[in-house]
């Protein structure tokens, strides 16, 4: 059951009872650069961004905790309100939204340009209700989410994960491969307070003194706390640790025009269906399912892009009987 209504600001919500699952991080206003040269945008993005209305189109009940400017243009968070996602979390708290340009190399790498920078995401700007959700979903661009902050939030007992592209991976300003024991020591601690860390292999370049195999990476995030480790890797599909199993994931073979998003809408997808099952080779496979659909079309984070519930299971379906 959701409900709409204007908070006092005049900004249009969407409530939604009984949540379950609670995205932390910015939105941002995006402009990318393909590859082929290619410029799209400004549109929505940002790993907040995908994986909430990911969530939401999955029949997921969502609720979004983010820190936005009065500079956000409305047909920017369109598609968040259009998807279902319970906005109650949007705080508007300075001049400045995050806004950045993604650009990619000729082998698909990405770098990062923030051009404007948002507000800090509190404990305290997380509505109440949102505490009582199943599990929080943690995603920043750079850090944005403090240890303060998801300190407060494991106290709470709930499922917690991260994507470690914000805390130290591809997208941040500061890599622990390159910086001090104090950023090493951060990123250890964050990873610390999580029962799934999810991070690309590229990510990995970032994260890590020495260049390292997957396995390599998963014995580390285990010893630093983490009980279920994903790295991803592209067109080479995914594995996920358990620090007993290692599930090998398949990648969906698909028509890709832009990856950007890919891996957001992987772990919206992983946690919609292991919110259900419980189940790592099931969601694993369901998430690949997901974000191979999000490839197949370009322009950020839009209704269109984003897979559904229906169209993953068909996904799924012909895999199996190819």
């Amino acid at each position: 059951m959701q409900t709409s209504y204007l908070d006092c600001k005049g900004v249009y919500k969407v409530k939604m009872l009984k949540l379950n699952l609670i995205i932390i991080g910015h939105i941002m206003i995006e402009t990318i650069y393909l590859n082929d040269g290619e410029v799209i945008g400004p549109v929505l993005g940002s790993p907040a961004a995908y994986s909430s209305v990911a969530a939401s189109s999955l029949d997921t009940k969502t609720g979004l905790a983010t820190a936005i400017g009065k500079d956000m243009p409305f047909y920017i968070v369109k598609p968040i309100i259009e998807s279902g996602v319970d906005t109650k979390g949007v705080c508007i708290k300075e001049d400045n939204s995050r806004s950045t340009k993604l650009i990619y190399d000729k082998v698909g790498n990405k770098k990062v340009s923030y051009e404007k920078v948002a507000p800090d995401i509190l404990f305290k700007d997380i509505p109440q209700e949102y505490l009582d959700s199943q599990a929080f979903f943690i995603c920043p661009m750079d850090f944005e989410v403090s240890l303060k902050t998801i300190s407060e939030l494991k106290k709470l007992n709930k499922l917690m994960m991260t994507d470690l592209g914000g805390f130290g991976g591809t997208v941040s300003t500061m890599h622990p491969s390159t910086g001090s024991k104090k950023d090493k020591r951060l990123v250890k601690d964050i990873v610390s307070k999580f029962n799934i860390v999810k991070a690309s292999l590229e990510d990995c370049f970032y994260l890590f003194k020495d260049k390292v195999s997957y396995g390599k990476a998963i014995k580390i995030l285990h010893k630093w706390g983490a009980e279920i480790v994903i790295i991803t890797s592209g067109e080479k599909g995914s594995v996920i640790s358990n620090g007993k199993d290692l599930i090998e994931i398949p990648v969906f073979k698909t028509n890709a025009v832009d990856t950007t998003g890919a891996g957001d809408v992987y772990c919206a997808a992983f946690l919609s269906e292991y919110l259900k099952t419980k189940d790592l080779y099931r969601s694993g496979l369901y998430a690949s399912a997901a974000s191979s659909i999000l490839t197949e079309k370009t322009g950020g984070v839009t209704i269109s892009r984003v897979p559904t519930d229906e169209k993953v299971k068909e996904k799924i379906k012909s895999f199996l009987n190819s």
